[in-house]
């Protein structure tokens, strides 16, 4: 009897620690576009730009996710902390892999193309990882919620 109610309390431990965590299961319409054009304009910002305003620039598009994590954070009113589930381990590299395929791609179509295609590429590419990431997240945090149902 006793270690059906340990059993049941740490269930409900573990469900707590995970309800941060798949908050973030969906993401709006507008994210993969916003972040696609904000690689965009950051491409542009380093091929296109000299001197003051190329670093004026670059330092505000550095700045811009800062301040979107912050609005973020306040719209949600919560944010992951804890442990994560191990489910999300595939969304997680899925990230990671995106981010760095995306950051090997942009310079190399750069050098071959030039700032404006690079920009577009990058756009576009940046976008699609975007929503392949929400996509896998949505469907990692669902298992999460199926195994602590």
């Amino acid at each position: 009897m006793e270690s059906d109610e340990a059993r049941r309390q740490l269930h409900e431990i573990e469900r707590g620690e995970a309800a941060s965590w798949l908050h973030f299961a969906g993401h709006e319409w507008w994210q993969p576009l916003g972040f696609g054009i904000w690689s965009a304009a950051f491409v542009l910002s380093l091929g296109i730009l000299q001197g003051p305003p190329r670093s004026l620039v670059t330092l505000a598009l550095i700045a811009a996710p800062l301040a979107y994590v912050r609005w973020d954070r306040q719209r949600r009113a919560v944010y992951p902390q804890g442990p994560m589930p191990r489910e999300l381990w595939r969304s997680t590299w899925a990230l990671v892999s995106l981010s760095i395929a995306v950051a090997l791609f942009s310079p190399s179509v750069y050098f071959a193309a030039g700032a404006w295609v690079a920009a577009l590429a990058t756009g576009l590419a940046t976008a699609a990882a975007v929503e392949l990431y929400g996509r896998v997240y949505a469907a990692d945090a669902e298992r999460v919620r199926r195994r602590l149902a």
